[in-house]
């Protein structure tokens, strides 16, 4: 059985997003201490430059020669230090407004699976997991990836795939709630028969049943 609708979210999910906010915040106020710092570095850098030139050089130089040596140094040296800084800040600021946008929007999706059976197909090099589960007797549901690797609780008769989202219903935070017993693969295919590389990723949905796989596969794959 398969079935997918949205909801809002629970107090759990509630707390997680006001906590990655909250992290967040310390994050990016933190990164942006951490870009002042490094710019008075690279213009005190820039300041003894002008200072030793000045103490060092015989004729004095006009003073507009010493500013432009300050602040054009000044904002070069400055400029790599925070450089790498710079970058982090786009990214917790890029995080921190998607979670504020999540906690405002308020939804979640959720997409439910229950099966009896299934088929697990062997991971190649780090692509993570790959399972086949017959939600009915005419359909099968592909997961793959490296957040779904068997444990003693997964996979199992029956689980939740959780998509915390935004307001443009992009999914900013993933859960997996495990239910039900843990389930066995009635069948295991090897990584070098390539069923991965036969079937898209992003093809949730195969129209056969577990007898019928192979058939399936050599019928529009082969």
């Amino acid at each position: 059985m398969y079935s997918q609708f949205e909801r809002t979210p629970t107090e759990k999910e509630s707390r997680f997003l006001k906590a990655r906010v909250r992290t967040d915040e310390k994050r990016y106020r933190s990164r942006i201490q951490i870009v002042r710092i490094q710019c008075l570095i690279g213009f005190g850098i820039a300041g003894i430059i002008c200072l030793l030139g000045n103490f060092l050089s015989e004729d004095r130089p006009p003073i507009w020669l010493f500013m432009l040596i300050f602040w054009g140094a000044g904002a070069f040296l400055s400029l790599l230090l925070v450089k790498s800084a710079l970058r982090d800040n786009r990214e917790v600021s890029q995080a921190l407004l998607l979670f504020r946008d999540a906690l405002q929007h308020g939804r979640t999706r959720v997409e439910r699976i229950q099966a009896h059976r299934m088929i697990e197909v062997e991971e190649l090099e780090d692509e993570g997991a790959c399972y086949f589960l017959e939600i009915d007797d005419r359909r099968l549901f592909q997961l793959s990836g490296q957040q779904y690797y068997s444990s003693a609780q997964f996979p199992s008769t029956h689980f939740s795939l959780i998509d915390i989202l935004d307001s443009h219903g992009n999914p900013v935070a993933s859960f997996l709630e495990k239910n039900g017993t843990k389930l066995e693969p009635c069948k295991i295919i090897s990584a070098t028969d390539k069923i991965k590389n036969l079937i898209p990723y992003d093809q949730k949905f195969i129209d056969c049943s577990i007898d019928g796989f192979e058939k399936y596969i050599k019928k529009h794959y082969a």
